[in-house]
């Protein structure tokens, strides 16, 4: 029996000997789309009251160092035991997101990968963002639902299990089940929620997470815009809003084929405080791309996006943000850190303390 086979096995046996099972045999009457929805929430009302906090890949590099470099910097060993500790009592999460699986996915070695998504399956509790493009277009949905009047239908979509990295496992058959065949769906449904990171994504190749051309685009086209255009003239609350609307356009291409989304006047309709309110993830994207745009003295560089990406999703998301002493700082710069009441913390020795705390 191979490792992927023991998983399944040692998943499916502890699946199989849990309550969940046995509450799953009556209810049959639940259908296998509710029953993906009641998972969501289950796992958005497990997430309440834990204190969140999200790391750029440098620190999960560090603390993966801290086991298998001994020479490594020692307090990040210290801080990985309380981080563990932290876990394993249920008051911290440290979530993993695509962002992370595809910087992981650059390093050259299978080992150091997998070794990472062995700390990944310490620390982040088997729980991960969804993909930012899936976050911002539920944002969207919800504020033009807000706009017209309507109640937002998007309510538990911000964290995941590892498997959904590989996209939306729904598990979609064209016939209509049996009662038995139903509960296998949701049974085979139930066990792949439980996998690991290790187990999700050892296997697979970088070809199948790395989009190269993504981040250089990114780069390209802010320094495009930058050499292009004098925004001088335009207030940074100006320049901002015309980002988002810029976001939003592109956004609601995606999600146009369901429903009708008029950008220009929602835009027109709502205060930039209520934009952040409903659409955080979008709000601090765009103010991101503002600050850089106006930094005429910064060249964007591809990296930059992983930046953007991981910074816009720990402001929306997560209570603490441990990143490089750079980006820290233009975050601090721009009050945003203040502004969505989270820590933006790159001292080691201060994290230390503060964590610790919790």
């Amino acid at each position: 029996m191979n490792n992927i086979d023991q998983e399944v096995f040692r998943l499916a046996n502890k699946y199989f000997n849990s309550d969940s099972y046995k509450n799953l045999k009556s209810e049959s009457h639940i259908s296998f789309k509710l029953h993906r929805v009641i998972k969501h929430k289950d796992l958005d009302q497990y997430m309440l009251g834990k204190t969140k906090i999200y790391m750029d890949l440098n620190f999960w590099i560090n603390l993966r160092n801290s086991i298998w470099k001994k020479s490594e910097d020692k307090r990040y060993f210290q801080l990985l035991e309380i981080l563990k500790k932290k876990v394993k009592d249920k008051r911290i999460v440290c979530p993993f997101s695509n962002v992370l699986i595809e910087e992981v996915f650059k390093q050259d070695s299978k080992d150091s990968r997998l070794k990472t998504f062995q700390i990944a399956d310490i620390l982040a509790d088997k729980i991960m963002l969804s993909p930012m493009y899936y976050i911002s277009m539920c944002e969207v949905h919800n504020l033009n639902s807000i706009y017209l009047g309507k109640q937002p239908t998007n309510l538990w979509y911000k964290w995941r299990r590892p498997i959904n990295a590989l996209g939306d496992f729904s598990l979609k058959t064209k016939k209509e089940l049996s009662e038995d065949e139903l509960l296998i769906k949701k049974v085979m449904y139930d066990i792949n929620l439980q996998s690991s990171f290790q187990y999700v994504l050892g296997e697979l190749d970088a070809a199948s997470f790395i989009n190269k051309e993504s981040s250089v685009w990114h780069a390209n086209m802010v320094n495009q815009s930058k050499a292009f255009s004098d925004p001088s003239g335009l207030s940074k609350k100006k320049l901002h809003r015309l980002e988002i609307r810029s976001s939003y356009k592109t956004i609601a291409k995606h999600i146009q084929s369901s429903v009708e989304v008029d950008v220009d006047s929602i835009i027109d309709h709502f205060s930039l405080s209520r934009l952040k309110e409903i659409t955080p993830t979008c709000y601090a994207y765009s103010a991101l791309y503002t600050e850089l745009i106006l930094d005429r003295t910064r060249k964007i560089k591809p990296n930059d996006y992983y930046d953007i990406m991981h910074s816009s999703l720990a402001l929306s998301t997560c209570d603490l943000f441990l990143t490089e002493k750079s980006f820290a700082s233009t975050l601090k710069r721009m009050k945003i850190d203040k502004e969505f009441n989270v820590k933006v913390l790159f001292d080691i020795d201060e994290i230390i303390e503060i964590v610790e705390s919790l």
